[in-house]
């Protein structure tokens, strides 16, 4: 009699655990993102915490080929850290994003498998003082704006100013587009 007590007792301490998490993440205002990230996407994503340039470089080594995300050096990690830059990973290091010193946004990255987490990762990086980035243009060019960015200065992607992918799909390099978060949203 004595153990069935005790096990409901222990049921009702982790049923008051688990809905303390789910309160303090999904309705705290510390934790509150935009409208549209779910309140279990939230619980999923985790927090995002700073990282060091060796953790960070470990996550985007692995990443197989993305179009869209220059590869970096740890060197190149290390000092964008060293020049007070920062970089971000969630609990679960299949998000992540960088901050130059500047405020440009890099390397943003989600590999969880989870639509929307990289949105996630964009808006704390704007909490977190990003406020430009580089991109080329078409789909990133749209999913930035829908963020908060506009386009400042394009150019033409040329072989020396591509950095990263000069093998598009279709052939044609995109151009490369400097953009700004609006005046608004910062």
């Amino acid at each position: 009699m004595l153990k069935n007590g005790v096990g409901r007792l222990l049921n009702f301490f982790i049923l008051i655990s688990t809905l303390t998490l789910i309160f303090v993440t999904c309705v705290s205002p510390a934790f509150a993102l935009e409208g549209e990230v779910s309140c279990l996407r939230r619980l999923q994503e985790g927090p995002f915490q700073r990282v060091e340039a060796a953790s960070f470089f470990e996550v985007t080594s692995k990443i197989q080929s993305l179009p869209f995300l220059r590869k970096r050096s740890l060197e190149e990690y290390g000092r964008i850290v060293k020049e007070g830059g920062a970089l971000y990973l969630n609990t679960n290091s299949d998000v992540g994003y960088g901050i130059k010193s500047d405020g440009t946004l890099i390397s943003v990255f989600n590999i969880s498998g989870v639509k929307g987490l990289g949105q996630s990762a964009v808006r704390n990086a704007i909490t977190n003082g990003a406020t430009s980035l580089y991109c080329s243009d078409g789909p990133l060019r749209t999913y930035y704006e829908a963020l908060g960015f506009q386009v400042s200065l394009r150019r033409e992607m040329l072989p020396e100013n591509a950095g990263y992918n000069l093998d598009w799909p279709d052939g044609i390099r995109p151009d490369m587009l400097y953009m700004t978060l609006k005046p608004e949203k910062l």
